[in-house]
């Protein structure tokens, strides 16, 4: 299914999103994440490598306040807009780089797994902004094993994202020239 994808975009293309995803990401981590560590009490959720059950969910919005509630939510849509351009720069830069269907799907796999990942856990976490103090066990549980999931696909995302550009860069100089 991925190699017959019908959208077939320039190198020059593929490398100016991926440059922008790279620049997204620094924004993000030079401007929001400071100042979710301003207004967080604690770790923020999607952070927490060993996991979060519903108390301590409950605790951590209770932490955050009203104006640390709103600056999650907004900052939680900004958080995912980066995830999904990581999945889509890696699907490009995979699709782009080798025209065997089976090797794009392995190197885009940790990227795409990543974004999505990443979009399920950001909508329960909106979830379960919104419905702060009343949010279910459920939700928690759901997000919390999104969280965990996301987490070990993050090797294998930022490795693809970085590596597939040199990757392709080798393999562009040590294909041969075609007249």
């Amino acid at each position: 299914m991925i190699a017959r994808m019908t959208f077939d975009p320039s190198w020059r293309f593929v490398l100016a999103f991926w440059a922008a995803t790279l620049v997204l990401f620094g924004l993000y981590l030079a401007y929001v994440q400071p100042l979710k560590e301003v207004l967080a009490p604690d770790i923020y959720l999607d952070l927490r490598f060993d996991g979060y059950d519903h108390p301590e969910a409950l605790a951590f919005y209770e932490g955050l306040g009203v104006l640390g509630r709103g600056f999650y939510m907004r900052s939680t849509l900004f958080d995912t807009v980066w995830p999904l351009m990581i999945a889509v720069s890696g699907l490009l830069l995979a699709r782009k780089t080798f025209r065997r269907g089976w090797l794009v799907a392995v190197l885009a796999a940790g990227p795409v797994a990543f974004g999505l990942l990443d979009l399920a856990e950001n909508i329960c976490l909106i979830a379960m902004n919104w419905q702060f103090p009343d949010f279910s066990e459920r939700l928690v549980s759901v997000s919390n094993a999104l969280t965990l999931a996301k987490q070990r696909t993050i090797p294998f995302a930022f490795g693809a994202f970085l590596g597939l550009p040199v990757l392709a860069a080798v393999l562009a100089v040590a294909r041969p020239k075609t007249a």
